[in-house]
């Protein structure tokens, strides 16, 4: 990760040195930053606009407040998937967006505080955008393979888990070492949490003891259950045969002959 930052910061100094290498250097950083501020501006000449067709329009008034709570409630709902703070941010900007276009086709966008709301508000939130655009790129952030906050979400931080191995048969084994004087009863009782905070089925989880440590073991993991279906007798295993062939009489959860 600090190779990529220190490469990243490489790029970004390295390139012509002269007036219009700066110049298209600086126009290169800015232009991700500049959608916000061509909005604000794209709502001042709507509202501009809007003044000149309904200023004093009772009926426009009505539709003009319909309009902006439709979209702020139609904002908010739409962005239910995403986290709180992009909810709650984008909602805000579309409530200040719609109801300064509302209240600047009705009365005029010249009128009273209107254009010094709209210069201090619209500035706002567009730097606000800004900033969060900034933060998306984040250099210390965790890796996505990072276990850490699951482990703490389950109460076992110190578990160190090793890597992971799928076999054929769909699962999921993970050797792990706890920490001294803890022992695998402590992950046991630990798996209800981790089968909650994974979303997986109950009992989707289970723990297979080292039999010379207590502290180590596999981590095995079945998401999905092949005994839940109707499961068909396929008939004797050794028709025929000798009475010394072991006889299968099932599977496990790893469909292996039981």
């Amino acid at each position: 990760m600090t190779k990529d930052v220190e490469k990243v910061q490489e790029e970004r100094l390295n390139g012509e040195s002269s007036g219009s290498g700066v110049v298209a250097w600086m126009m290169h950083r800015v232009k991700p930053y500049t959608p916000p501020w061509i909005v604000t501006g794209g709502i001042g000449v709507v509202g501009t606009i809007g003044s000149l067709a309904w200023e004093g329009n009772a009926f426009a008034g009505v539709g003009l407040t319909l309009a902006s709570v439709g979209l702020t409630a139609g904002t908010w709902f739409m962005a239910k998937p995403t986290g709180p703070q992009r909810r709650i941010h984008s909602a805000a900007t579309v409530a200040a967006a719609s109801g300064w276009l509302t209240c600047a086709s009705l009365a005029g966008p010249f009128v009273g505080p209107l254009p010094h709301l709209y210069a201090i508000g619209g500035a706002t939130l567009a730097a606000s955008w800004n900033i969060r655009q900034v933060f998306r790129w984040n250099p210390d952030a965790a890796p996505a393979g990072n276990s850490a906050g699951l482990l703490d979400a389950i109460g076992l931080s110190k578990l160190k888990l090793g890597k992971a191995k799928v076999t054929e048969t769909g699962q999921v084994r993970v050797p792990f070492e706890l920490e001294k004087g803890a022992t695998s009863d402590e992950l046991t009782k630990a798996l209800p949490n981790l089968e909650s905070a994974t979303d997986v089925r109950p009992g989707g989880f289970r723990v297979e003891r080292d039999p010379d440590s207590h502290r180590h073991g596999v981590l095995v993991g079945v998401p999905v259950d092949p005994l839940s279906g109707t499961t068909w007798y396929p008939g004797p295993s050794a028709p025929g045969g000798s009475i010394t062939e072991a006889l299968v009489i099932g599977t496990y959860d790893d469909t292996l002959p039981l």
